[in-house]
């Protein structure tokens, strides 16, 4: 063979050599690259399921505090306090809880002076452009901070007109047309000037009916208010070892024309790797935008890829080698992805149990029930079937925690939550924690039965013999049932079943308690 051809053959073999060497590095890049941001995508879509938990977690403390107003006529400080104290203790993440109470024009110096009778001079006050805190000018109605615990801490927040801030006024203003849970965007905090990154949750009181908005403005009591430490609840939710390798932003995007940045480090961008709705929650849609910083890609991407290149340049022998080491590398990676895969499925599951459980009672929780109730509703109205519901009330609970004490008072909640589980036990039937001592059964295609079931219930619970002697009826723990059944259409809606059940509980409440009442 002449010297020519084995040139030729010799280039041609040096050619195929670095073409061969450039397709398997850049086959390495590309496999190093997905694992890269696979990885990464797991890490953020853990931290966004966290987030949703946590500010679950702290709604449900508000719905707590609704269920200590709507069990009272008239709550004092002493037992708002009380009853605050241990979820400021449990969440972290809320630095504070208010009691907003509406006030009428006429009733101001009235509410002025039980105010300056607990320490707070100012009486009604309003915020300024310039934050300062002066007397509030006259109005029809305001909104006033009449309870706030930590009180050490929030003290001077007494009496602050809620509606002189513009952002906290559209938040009373949506609870209170919506009936339910609303949520603001970011708000300054009044007292702490180096928290900025505050969000406010609030869920209305009512005293009165509440099927139209215009009876909601009306039968208004006030709103029970959480301030949230956004910045505590997403930092501390990153992981510690990632927390410098990518940039982030939590944006709220209600408003898609103008979103507003609530957390940010970096600057990720419009087309970032991570660019997802995270959470609804009050009428607001927060969303998560998140880059990998590009020294990682540089650290655990470029350099491998790169040095195989070198050296299959220089022996081919090594290049074979190293295609086998990448396919051996490239299913290890794969299989570690459907490993993580996996991992993160059994995680998403065990938090969406505990999103929907009462950890107290291990029954579903109110938000549980509702979505269910959805469900049941609809497939109602396509049967044509009745739908029954059991609004169920331990008698004068508040009487046994305050003679008992909160431990006694769970363990008596959880006693009776077992023996409600365990007479209404069809597979299609529903039991939750509704709030505080209240507990509902939704109970599908349901109709003269649903009395004779709510009887053996009660009896049951009276069977415990739970020593209760502050109860006005009885020496033991009793309780009150109102049933309702509709048949699902067109011309009614969920709602109404829940509250014809509430108006037959307060009927069995009215005849004498440890009863059964039928709306």
């Amino acid at each position: 063979m002449s010297l020519a051809k084995k040139n030729i053959i010799g280039i041609a073999g040096i050619a195929f050599g670095l073409v061969f060497t450039a397709l398997v590095s850049w086959q390495l890049y590309r496999v190093q690259k997905y694992s890269i941001v696979h990885d990464f995508s797991d890490q953020i879509t853990s931290h966004a399921g966290n987030i949703r938990l946590h500010m679950d977690l702290n709604a449900e403390v508000l719905y707590s505090l609704k269920a200590l107003f709507d069990g009272s006529e008239e709550v004092t400080e002493e037992e708002f306090s009380r009853s605050v104290y241990s979820p400021l203790t449990r969440h972290q993440d809320i630095l504070s809880l208010e009691w907003i109470v509406r006030i009428r024009r006429d009733d101001r110096a009235e509410v002025e002076k039980q105010l300056r009778e607990r320490g707070q001079y100012a009486g009604i006050t309003e915020l300024t452009a310039s934050g300062n805190l002066i007397e509030a000018e006259a109005r029809d109605v305001y909104f006033t901070t009449m309870y706030t615990e930590p009180l050490t801490k929030y003290s001077s927040t007494l009496g602050f007109d809620q509606l002189s801030e513009a952002s906290r006024a559209d938040l009373i203003t949506r609870a209170r047309d919506s009936a339910g849970l609303a949520m603001s965007s970011k708000v300054d905090s009044l007292i702490q000037s180096n928290v900025s990154e505050t969000v406010l949750l609030a869920l209305p009181i009512y005293r009165g009916p509440t099927t139209t908005v215009l009876q909601r403005r009306e039968s208004l009591q006030g709103v029970v208010l959480a301030q949230i430490d956004l910045g505590r609840l997403v930092r501390n939710r990153l992981n510690s070892n990632q927390r410098w390798v990518f940039s982030y932003e939590l944006l709220d995007v209600t408003d898609s024309g103008s979103p507003i940045s609530l957390i940010r480090s970096g600057s990720p961008a419009e087309n970032s790797q991570f660019n997802k709705t995270v959470v609804e929650m009050g009428g607001r849609t927060w969303k998560i935008r998140a880059d990998i910083d590009p020294e990682i890609y540089l650290h655990r991407q470029f350099f491998f890829p790169l040095l195989v290149f070198l050296a299959g340049t220089g022996l081919f022998g090594i290049l074979a080698f190293s295609l086998i080491q990448s396919n051996r590398q490239r299913k290890l990676i794969e299989a570690e992805v459907v490993e993580r895969t996996r991992s993160l499925d059994e995680a998403n599951k065990k938090l969406a149990t505990l999103s929907t459980t009462d950890d107290l009672t291990g029954l579903q929780n109110r938000r549980s029930a509702y979505n269910n109730l959805k469900l049941e509703w609809q497939r109602h109205i396509r049967d044509g079937l009745k739908l029954s519901a059991m609004m169920i009330d331990i008698d004068y609970f508040k009487n046994y925690n305050d003679t008992y004490g909160h431990l006694a008072g769970d363990q008596c909640l959880k006693t009776v939550a077992d023996v409600l589980a365990a007479e209404i036990n069809r597979p299609a039937d529903i039991v939750a924690r509704y709030g505080g001592e209240e507990f509902l059964a939704i109970l599908p295609n349901t109709d003269e039965e649903s009395d004779t079931l709510a009887e053996r219930c009660r009896k049951s619970v009276e069977r415990l013999r739970i020593s209760h002697e502050k109860s006005a009826i009885s020496d033991y723990v009793t309780i009150s049932i109102g049933i309702a059944t509709l048949i699902p259409d067109d011309s009614n809606d969920m709602s109404d079943l829940i509250e014809k059940a509430d108006l037959a509980l307060y009927e069995a409440k009215t005849q004498g308690r440890n009863r059964v009442a039928k709306g």
